[in-house]
Parts: C-alpha cells; structure tokens; sequence
C-alpha cells in the first residue's frame, strides 16, 4: 500500500484513513507492507509494526506541491524492487513514478480536479492553477489502475471526468471509529447558549469565513458560540474576522484526535461549510457522537440536511430553522447517530478487503 499520509505524520483525512486500513486489514488474512511518507527524514528506511512492514521515504515541504513529487520519486525507487513479491499495489490517492508489473488499485481520497473546482469558485487563481496544473498526476494513476475506488458518486464523476472508465470504479465511502466517536449519555438542547463547532484544517476551501458570515446574520446571535479546532494557512484571516463578530468565537487550535470526541459532545451543533470534500471523516465523526450535523453540497449526500456551498443566506437560514427548535436539534441527533452506524470502520475495510481480494485474481 501507498500512502503519502500516514499515522504519526497524518496531515488528514487520507492519514487517518491510512492508519486504520493498517490496523485492520491484516485481520482480512492480507499481508500488508506499506510505503509511506515521513516529513522527518532525508533518505529512505525500513521498519516494522506488529505484522506490518513499512518502508518509511521522504515527503519534502509542506504541501502538496513538493510533497506530491518528492513521494512520488521515492516510493517509484523502491516498487520495483519488491513488488514481485506481492499479488496487488494499493494506492491511496498517492501517484508514484515507475512501471508496474502487479495490478493495482487506486482509491481516491480526492482528486486536484475537484480542488482545482473549489479554488475557482473561492475566486482563489493562483491556487486554481497549481492545482490544475497537478491533475496529470493523478492522470497518471488512473492510466496504470486496472481498479479504482471513489468515495462517492460525486468523485465517480471527478474520476470519469479525468478519463476513468465508470465500469472500473468501485464506490466505498471512508469510515467512523464507532467505539471511540460515541454520545456517553442522552443528548439535550435546551441550553440558552447554542455552541456550534467547526474542525478540520483551517484552509479557504473549508468555508469558515461563510460560517461565520451566516452566524452574524442570525437573529438573537449573541446568543450562539462558535467554536473552531484546527490549525491552518487562514487563521489569521479567520481572527481577524472574528474580533469584529458580536458573538463569541473560540480557536482551539490542533486537538489531539484522542481528544476530539470529547469536542465534538459538547456541541450542540456541527457545520462543515466546505467548498469540496473528497467524504469528511469530521462529518462523520459528529455524526456517530450524536452531534446534529449539517454540511454543504461541497460534500457528498450523507442523508442529512445541506445547504448551498459558498452561500451565506442558505447556511443563515438552515441555521435558523435548525438552531430555533430543540426537538429539531434532537431529530437531527438521532438521524445522523442511526446513519453514522452504516459508515463503521469495520464495515468499510471488510468492503475494501473483498475489492483488493477480486482485484488480485
């Protein structure tokens, strides 16, 4: 497997996704040996966990742009070297640069198309270009594919777009620790001050700054709190913005991701606001704490309630027709909760072992 993200250097979602598919792949009788990326480091080494090989290799800079290359060299350095000895290459979105004699599976965490989509409608050139100017890249993967899976249909379409066979893709969505992300007791809502969270990276495609518009034009929105965890590139922006809200605005800054279910219970109200999400495991993660979960059409049909992406008068009035009812915050509780259960990890990973074992025949 190839992942550029990778526990303990898990920037997001692909990291964390990585790090499961380690823990419970092997229990599907595979044996995993997987090549990924560590910013910490100058030359390529090897080390082993429990039943699991790793090749660790460099991942230079801190984004995409250099990171993307950097793993991609390195991990091409190594497979042809071993991948006689395996029935299958598994790629998590992470393209790399060599032939290949072994089938392979390539699954789509996101795709640069889709960035490169959300980048124009944030009005945001520059970072429109860089990220089209890197969808060859994942061209590139998808030729050598003889599989694919997508998160979503709205990827499918990403995938296609870019040239993918619709007959080659699988779709499989991410997954929920259901036993770490759990309510600890009844729900309630009829606190006086409604706490709504946000978390994820604090980057422009995220839509933070619409939250905050939308919660500015809520009647009586001195009697709401936003809460934001994360770190990112737009923090300054987004407390700058902030000082000048007349409600309460709390930064919590990087939340260990033990700590984060914690965060996500004493919410009363979860909103991801983003312009393009590949499936976001924070959605989920707020959903399977019983946390009333609302997303924009940037993200893919969870069964709850969206709002237009980048539009500040939809997310202000969901807002408030959401935000007005107690009984309308604990039906939404209990829907995202009932849904959260089909997305388990377990779930998810049997589906991904089966695929991997049909794509290796």
């Amino acid at each position: 497997m190839l992942s550029r993200d990778h526990p303990p250097y898990a920037k997001g979602g692909m990291g964390v996704c990585s790090g499961y598919i380690e823990r419970l792949l092997p229990e599907h009788g595979i044996e995993l040996t997987i090549i990924a990326g560590d910013p910490t480091i100058y030359k390529v080494r090897k080390e082993t966990r429990g039943l699991v090989s790793l090749y660790r290799v460099p991942l230079l800079g801190k984004t995409f742009l250099t990171r993307m290359p950097s793993f991609a060299y390195y991990a091409g350095g190594i497979i042809p070297k071993i991948e006689k000895r395996f029935d299958l290459l598994y790629s998590l979105s992470s393209p790399f640069v060599c032939r290949i004699t072994r089938p392979l599976v390539a699954h789509f965490q996101g795709s640069r198309y889709g960035e490169y989509k959300a980048c124009v409608l944030m009005g945001r050139p520059l970072y429109a270009f860089l990220n089209k100017a890197y969808i060859p890249y994942e061209k590139t993967l998808l030729k050598k594919a003889s599989g694919l899976i997508a998160l979503s249909r709205d990827m499918a379409e990403e995938l296609q777009f870019m040239g993918a066979q619709k007959e080659r893709i699988e779709i499989i969505p991410n997954g929920v620790d259901t036993g770490l992300f759990k309510p600890v007791s009844a729900r309630s809502f009829g606190q006086a001050v409604k706490t709504i969270l946000y978390a994820g990276r604090l980057d422009a495609r995220k839509g933070i700054d619409i939250l905050l518009s939308a919660v500015k034009n809520l009647p009586g929105s001195t009697g709401i709190a936003v809460r934001i965890a994360g770190v990112g590139r737009e923090e300054k922006r987004l407390r700058a913005q902030a000082a000048k809200l007349p409600f309460a605005v709390e930064f919590l800054g990087k939340v260990p991701y033990e700590s984060l279910p914690a965060v996500y219970r004493h919410a009363d109200l979860f909103v991801l606001p983003s312009l393009y999400e590949g499936l976001p495991l924070a959605a989920l993660e707020a959903m399977a704490s019983a946390t009333p979960t609302l997303v924009s059409t940037g993200c893919p049909d969870l069964g709850l309630p969206r709002f237009e992406k980048n539009n500040v008068r939809d997310l202000t009035s969901l807002l408030h027709a959401t935000l007005s009812s107690s009984a309308q915050l604990k039906t939404l509780s209990e829907q995202g909760l009932r849904l959260s259960s089909q997305y388990d990890w377990q779930k998810v990973i049997t589906r991904i072992a089966h695929y991997l074992k049909a794509r290796a025949q």
